[in-house]
Formats: C-alpha cells, structure tokens, sequence
C-alpha cells in the first residue's frame, strides 16, 4: 500500500495460514489496495479477512453460482467486483449490509456472448481509475462501465487457433487466462 505511516503488522518470521472450509479450494485471493485486509472466493462465498489477525472471517457476498475471479476497487475499498460460472459480474457494495445474497450491482454476459459459448469469467479487473471493469472469457473479453452495467461497453471477439475444436482445449471454457490493464484505455490479455 501507499505508506503515509511506517508499521509493521505482522513480525519478519511470523506466518499465518488458515485452511479453506471442508476441502473446498480458494478459486481467487485479492489483497486490498490499503494493504490492511484480504478478500477471497471459496465455492459461492468471498470472505474478508485482517491480515494482522486473520480469524474471525467475515462473509460478505454468497452466490447462487460458484465464484471463479475476484478484484477489489482502486479508491473504493468497500466495493469487490466477483466473476462467477454462469457469466455475472457481481459488483458488492460491503457497506450495505454485513452478507449480501445478491450483488449491489450486476453485469450479465449471457445476452451479449450469445447460445453455445462459454461464459464462465476467467479473470476480471477493475479499471486505474475505478469507473470500467472488463470480463475475460474463453472466447470474448468485455467492458463494461461500472455506473451502467445494462449494456457493454464493447465487446473483443478472442479467435483461437483450432476454435472449430474448442473441446479439445477446454470441455467447460475454464482455461486460465490472465488480464490486466496496461493503461486507462487498454487492456491486454493471454
């Protein structure tokens, strides 16, 4: 984080681990910008924890769909933005109540990718500045601008080499693919 006071929250040697619940894995872990908590997704839920005490957790968003990515806002650190298996971009506002059920905002890539493609979010990020997030999907990457999340900013159709076969590359469209933006405007992607 931006240091504005120097202090140290955990000692040199000091490690602390903590295990997912029943043997569920940690699909996506975020630390946030001001360096004082953690966010991750584990199955359909994003807990937030201290990084100078790590128990208790707090739940702050369950899903009906199995949460797959995970960014929190540059200036805003209250606000997440989680990427899901049915293509939701869920935007949850952790200042509206302690466990939300349902986003605070959503953006939906069902409509927009169309029939037969898959929509499962391998990554998404919120813009420098806080005001766009794109969606990386198998086939298509997608801005959106956080105010108006009805419909895209644009959409960039991703062409692989053997796309006539996307089953020997992926049987479900969960290959990992990683994003990031370069600057305000571009985004670049593998």
């Amino acid at each position: 984080p931006t240091i504005f006071q120097s202090e140290r929250l955990l000692t040199p040697n000091q490690v602390t681990s903590f295990e997912s619940e029943y043997g569920i894995n940690f699909t996506s872990l975020r630390c946030c910008p001001d360096g004082i908590n953690f966010a991750y997704c584990q199955d359909k839920t994003i807990s937030v924890r201290y990084v100078d005490r790590v128990d208790p957790a707090l739940t702050v968003f369950l899903s009906s769909a199995k949460l797959t990515k995970l960014d929190y806002h540059p200036k805003e650190y209250e606000i997440l933005l989680a990427g899901d298996y049915v293509g939701r971009a869920n935007i949850i506002d952790m200042r509206s109540q302690p466990t939300l059920k349902s986003p605070s905002l959503c953006a939906t890539t069902a409509s927009i990718i169309g029939p037969k493609r898959f929509y499962y979010i391998n990554d998404c990020k919120f813009s420098p500045d806080g005001s766009k997030f794109f969606t990386r999907h198998y086939s298509d990457l997608i801005l959106w601008d956080l105010r108006h999340t009805v419909n895209c900013l644009g959409r960039v159709k991703l062409k692989h080499e053997s796309e006539t076969n996307d089953a020997t590359i992926s049987k479900d469209g969960r290959d990992i693919f990683k994003s990031v933006w370069v600057d305000q405007q571009t985004i670049a992607t593998g």
